[in-house]
């Protein structure tokens, strides 16, 4: 894997992490989880997105799966 794929890795994930953050309730960037949701979810559905992740990875998916995930880290806390 070369610099440049690392790089759309990075931006895929940190806009994963963000989306989970505001999710869970979290002001991300200094922006309400409800505006840092919709910026996430805008992005996951996007031509950029869509280049990013060679159409590997539908953005739809993996924003339902980021809300599991952090649905069943929060059910194991309880």
């Amino acid at each position: 894997m070369d610099a440049f794929d690392n790089l759309k890795n990075a931006i895929v994930q940190q806009a994963a992490e963000d989306y989970a953050a505001a999710f869970m309730g979290s002001k991300v960037g200094g922006k309400e989880p409800e505006d840092m949701m919709r910026e996430c979810e805008q992005f996951f559905h996007s031509g950029w997105y869509t280049e990013l992740t060679n159409g590997a990875i539908d953005g739809g998916w993996l924003a339902r799966n980021v809300k599991i995930r952090e649905l069943r880290k929060a059910v194991k806390s309880l």
